[in-house]
Parts: structure tokens; sequence; C-alpha cells
């Protein structure tokens, strides 16, 4: 498996044209031991890697940094680090560039952003040499259930991705776009299929360009969690809620009630705008049915969410609940959802959640490597009985259509029980 993903990472590079290589060489031993050394300290680790299964993960660390050159670049150096935490399954643990940050305002300031483009941090991102005209008639056919294909950001990109001569494997390059730290060619994304729906990526940030990874979903045309979209113009009924606030209660007709629950972040204001919410509303479950949204949760701490959870386990006694989930409902709201799921008369709509469940961070522990090219963000939390949907996710009962509004279709049903 290992040795599969570095002839994989092998081939990808070689389709890379970076002339600034030698500008952008990264002390990569040093990184890898360092990641290697610490994430042993996890609970996921201690969880999954005992006995003959940490010989194992010895083997792949040991494998992997056999690959290191003199040459290594930081963009190359970061797939041999993201390769090394996929033997984990904790996906809570992440990994950053630790580039500059700057904002959209700095971008389009015409001395900064002539500076930045003189930068190493400028090309630290490759790019490609294939004719991107001709690249864009090609994939401008491609099939709705190809990953394959055209995509958009809003207005900000348009890229192509495509497959390359290794199987499953992708790339996305910047066909156009209107900021201005990315050129045309850069490569934006880098995917490696793990399954039908599934991608592990590596991207930069749209402003900053510091590199991230993550696994994301592809349906219909669209990359869920990064939000790229074959179709620009349509509506994204897999996040649109009734309401833009974090929190909101609506009453649709006399038998059912709307209930967002946007977050469940347990610090500063999010924390005092859910007490102060939950205050208000929990003498207001008035209706026989709830449809309560949890799309785009990306989670939080039971600070938040126990008080909604004791709320709904004791409406769900005498009436029904609708619980809306998708590829962004995360962590703790992902705990919600699994507690939820076990009380009478709940039903879960929509499709799959994250699969970012099981373990957690309490204290701020980023750390950053020997490098400074890169920081980690390790876990301390334990919350490995839910371990048989990380990286997984929860399934709904009903899989909701993609191209109808989700809250109508979810009135429909409740009309039809």
């Amino acid at each position: 498996m290992v040795k599969n993903i570095l002839i994989l990472i092998t081939s990808i590079i070689g389709l890379l044209s970076n002339i600034y290589a030698q500008e952008n060489i990264c002390n990569c031993q040093k990184d890898l031991e360092y990641v290697f050394t610490h994430i042993q300290k996890t609970p996921s680790f201690k969880d999954q890697f005992k006995g003959k299964e940490k010989d194992r993960f010895e083997k792949a660390y040991f494998s992997i940094q056999s690959s290191v050159k003199e040459s290594t670049t930081v963009y190359h150096c970061f797939f041999l680090l993201v390769t090394l935490l996929e033997s984990i399954k904790d996906n809570h643990i992440y990994l950053r560039g630790n580039t500059n940050s700057f904002t959209l305002k700095e971008v389009n300031d015409l001395s900064f952003i002539e500076n930045y483009r003189k930068s190493r941090e400028f090309r630290i991102i490759p790019g490609i040499s294939n004719n991107l005209d001709s690249l864009e008639t090609e994939l401008a056919n491609k099939h709705l259930d190809s990953i394959e294909g055209i995509y958009f950001y809003k207005d900000y990109f348009k890229i192509g991705i495509f497959e390359t001569s290794k199987k499953d494997s992708l790339i996305g390059v910047v066909l156009k776009t209107s900021i201005q730290s990315w050129d045309p060619g850069q490569v934006i994304l880098q995917l490696n299929k793990k399954d039908q729906s599934l991608f592990q990526i590596i991207t930069g940030k749209f402003i900053d360009k510091s590199l991230f990874h993550l696994v994301d979903y592809y349906t219909n045309g669209k990359l869920i969690q990064l939000g790229w979209t074959k179709d620009s113009s349509g509506v994204n009924y897999y996040q649109k809620g009734l309401s833009e606030k974090t929190f909101d209660l609506i009453a649709l007709n006399s038998n059912t009630q709307y209930l967002k629950l946007g977050s469940f972040n347990s610090f500063g204001t999010n924390l005092k705008e859910a007490d102060e919410f939950y205050d208000q509303i929990r003498d207001q479950l008035t209706s026989s049915n709830m449809i309560v949204d949890l799309r785009g949760n990306t989670g939080g701490g039971d600070r938040v969410s126990a008080k909604f959870f004791k709320l709904l386990k004791k409406y769900s006694a005498t009436n029904k609940i609708y619980i809306l989930i998708n590829y962004t409902t995360m962590s703790n709201a992902e705990q919600f959802t699994v507690k939820l799921k076990k009380l009478d008369h709940v039903l879960l709509l929509g499709m799959r959640t994250n699969g970012t469940i099981s373990y957690g961070r309490n204290k701020p522990n980023t750390l950053v490597l020997p490098s400074k090219e890169f920081k980690i963000r390790l876990t301390d939390l334990d919350n490995s009985k839910y371990m048989k949907y990380e990286e997984v996710g929860i399934k709904p009962d009903i899989e909701l259509e993609h191209h109808v509004d989700w809250i109508d279709q979810t009135v429909q049903i409740i009309n039809k029980i």
C-alpha cells in the first residue's frame, strides 16, 4: 500500500513543472522524524497501533523516509507527510503549510502582489506545462458522473480536473482566476481516489495558498466540503437552509417547526449565543414534527450540544424528529447525531456525514515542524467509542435528491408518514 502511494506521488510530481525547485528544497527527513515521534503520543495512535500493527507503522515510516532526497521540495515533502498521516484513522489531525497569511484586500494591492509574486512562497505551488486552452476544451464535455471536468468556485476560480497517467490519481489546475496570488496552470488540487466517491485531496487556501489536506466527497458534479462545482449557476441544496443565523427556530406550518443548530463551538461569542438561544426556545418546541438542520455544523463540544440533546430527547418522547445531515456535518455534531438516532421517532435525511468523529482536541496543541515549512495539530481527546463511524460517516435513513430543496423534500416526507 505504502509502496503504491510512493509510486503515485513520484509519478504525479513528475508531471509538475517547477523551475524554482532548488529554491524550495525542504529538510523533509527531520520533519518526518518529528511527526513520527509526536504522533505516537496521540490517543488514536495508542488505540490503533499495538504489537504487529505498530511494527507495520514503523515499516511504513521507514519506507516513506527512504524516498526523501536532497532535492525534495516543500510541496513534495507535504505529500510524504500526508502519506504518513493517512496510516492513522484520525481525521481531526491536520497538517498545514506555515506560510504567511494575508487577505484579499492585500492581494488587490498592486505593490503587495508584485512583491508576493517575486517571493519564494508564491512558487511553492508547482504548475504544469500543458496547453490550457486544449485542456479546457477536452474537459468541457466530461459527464457529470465523472470527477474529471471543469469546476468553478463562485466568480473567483475556473479550474480543470483531469486524470494523470497513474490509476486513481488526478490533479486540478487553475484555468482562470481573479485571485492574483494564483497563476493559470498552477496545481490547486491534488486528488487520490479512496473509493468511488471519496478523494484524499491536497490543496492550497484560496488567498495565501497555504497547503492543507482533507478527504472530500464527490457527488453530482460537486466536491462537497471544498465547494467546487461543475454548475456555477445552480443552487446548492446540500447546504441551503432557511436561515443565515447560526441558531434559529422557524414555524413552517401548523404541525412542523424548523430548528437550525449551525455550530456547537463551545467558546466565545458562539457559546454565549447558544446559551441565549436555548433559553429563548426551550419552551417553544410545540409542533408534532421537528426538522433539525445540522448541515454545515462542523462540531464543537458538549457544553453547547448537551443541552440541545436533552431538549430534543424530551421532545422525541411524544413527537417526531427529522434530522438533516450532510458531508459537512462533523465531529461533535456527528456525535450528537449518533445519540439522537438511538431515540424513538427520529429519522435521518440527506447524505452521509464527514466521518471526523472519534477523537478531538481539547488543547491548542499546534506544533511547528523543524523545517518551519509546516505546522501540525494533533489530537488529545479519545472518543473511540464512535470508531465505527471514523472515515465512514453516518448514513441517512433516507437520501435526499440533490436538485430539490431539502427542506421541501422533508416536509413532503412528513406529510406522507
